[in-house]
């Protein structure tokens, strides 16, 4: 009790000093309280809006020494393929607190509609059921219906049928078909697809609103994913190697030619199979039914989703070395690695002006000690030890970073809570696709508060040092005589 009165009867005779102090504590706790709650709550909206409407919690991938992505783009390198993946995904369901496991595939292709270019899609194949249901409010249908079980078709995005319209100045609307055109690996493929339905992803942003939704069979057919996959000699399409006489050898006679007139040698082209339709190549090339690019997992809320990723990875690591498993940020791609870099650039500037105020603060103590000498030198000669020495300047350290600091908390929270009432709006959709919607309603998050405790205590504990170690050095005897 005789420190903290000591150490409180001197913040009370140096007011200026202890403002100056409190001051920059007070800012640097409301700037951490209220920017990392604004940071939390945009991170927390872009999981509602990537998480539950897109990526899934957990995502299920191979691995590849090459950069690709959950939006395939035709710079990226080949998406790694997943092979026999009903074990891997039964054992998914069974995980705690699942409440859906879909299986996707990835690509890109140029439209093209008779004869004219109409643009740029990626393509995420499913199986339209299953997406319903791992996804049953992510999107909204404007015109038509999903696809029946079983039926090759698109849905098509109502952005990128604006786009189409635009490009080639013809309507597009449910029922009518489009020229899908796949390069990959197993070399160039062509596929007519009827469109059922047009759509708005009630979420989406200027990529994800790029994305069509095909029905995985057809994709497949268009990536070459078969099984024949390994023979690029053949195809369920057009095949270009660069070569004349490679591509026309491509349409051979067990993959162009009717049975009929391959039985009366009389070659003739079937365009049906060029188009990618059901046709005879089929008996001879069926797809890869169990094979997908990605397998998406999506959790009852985030709870429990790190603990089961690292019981994901242990059984990967068991059954398929080569394949791995990445949380939702990975899917959501650059949008993630945009908020993850402005929160790393605003917790570097928070670390800055943490060792600002140290320093600071550690000036301030260390005038304020020597202009304290000869009271310390009389508690030395009275009996004080070092060790109460140290309690008394610590102390002081102390009642200004709690008091300061559970002021900044305060002023940072009622900050936050005035932003929460008023809430912040936008009308730019790549902002709302990060933020879960049109306003931004920020919350103190757990993270900003404890991020404020160990402020505090940082600034208490380093600013004391250098100060207790001037004060212990002080001799009593030339001390008191400064008396």
């Amino acid at each position: 009790m005789i420190v903290l009165k000591i150490a409180l009867a001197n913040l009370f005779e140096h007011k200026t000093k202890t403002i100056i102090i409190g001051t920059l504590i007070t800012l640097g706790i409301v700037l951490l309280v209220a920017g990392n709650s604004l940071i939390d709550t945009i991170q927390s909206g872009m999981r509602a809006s990537y998480a539950e409407n897109f990526t899934g919690d957990l995502i299920i991938h191979g691995r590849s020494k090459e950069s690709f992505s959950l939006m395939p783009l035709p710079t990226e390198a080949e998406t790694p393929v997943l092979r026999k993946t009903g074990e891997a995904q039964s054992f998914l369901r069974t995980l705690p607190g699942v409440m859906g496991v879909l299986p996707l595939l990835g690509g890109n292709a140029t439209l093209s509609y008779n004869e004219s270019e109409a643009g740029f899609c990626l393509l995420w194949g499913v199986d339209f059921e299953n997406y319903r249901a791992m996804f049953p409010d992510n999107l909204v249908l404007m015109e038509g219906s999903w696809p029946k079980p079983g039926e090759a078709a698109l849905l098509l995005p109502e952005t990128l049928r604006i786009s189409i319209e635009e490009e080639t100045g013809i309507a597009i609307h449910a029922g009518k078909t489009l020229l899908l055109n796949s390069t990959s690996a197993a070399g160039a493929k062509i596929r007519e697809m009827p469109i059922t339905g047009i759509f708005n992803f009630r979420n989406g942003n200027e990529q994800l609103d790029m994305i069509t939704l095909i029905d995985a069979r057809s994709l497949r057919k268009l990536k070459g994913m078969t099984g024949a996959a390994e023979d690029k000699g053949t195809g369920t399409a057009l095949e270009s190697s660069g070569d004349e006489t490679a591509l026309f050898a491509a349409f051979s006679m067990d993959s162009v030619l009717d049975e009929t007139q391959a039985a009366a040698n009389m070659p003739a082209m079937d365009y049906e199979a060029i188009l990618g339709d059901v046709s005879v190549r089929d008996k001879y090339k069926e797809t890869e039914d169990d094979a997908w690019n990605y397998m998406l997992v999506r959790f009852e809320g985030s709870k429990g989703t790190r603990t089961s990723m690292q019981g994901i990875a242990s059984y990967l690591a068991a059954n398929q070395a080569d394949w791995t498993v990445s949380d939702w940020l990975w899917g959501a791609g650059m949008s993630a690695t945009l908020v993850t870099a402005v929160q790393a650039i605003f917790n570097v500037i928070v670390l800055v002006i943490s060792v600002v105020v140290i320093i600071i603060i550690m000036n301030t103590l260390v005038i304020s000690v020597t202009e304290r000498i000869p009271e310390i030198g009389t508690i030395r000669a009275i009996g004080g030890s070092r060790h109460f020495i140290r309690a008394m300047i610590v102390s002081e350290t102390l009642m200004i970073s709690a008091v300061f600091g559970a002021l900044g908390i305060a002023l940072g929270s009622a900050i936050v809570g005035a932003l929460n009432l008023a809430g912040l709006r936008t009308s730019n959709e790549f902002l709302q696709a990060l933020i879960g919607g049109s306003v931004l309603r920020p919350t103190v998050s757990e993270a900003s508060l404890g991020l404020s405790l160990v402020f505090i205590i940082a600034v208490a504990s380093l600013a004391s040092l250098y100060p207790v170690a001037v004060a212990l050095r002080v001799n009593p005897v030339r001390a008191m005589q400064k008396l």
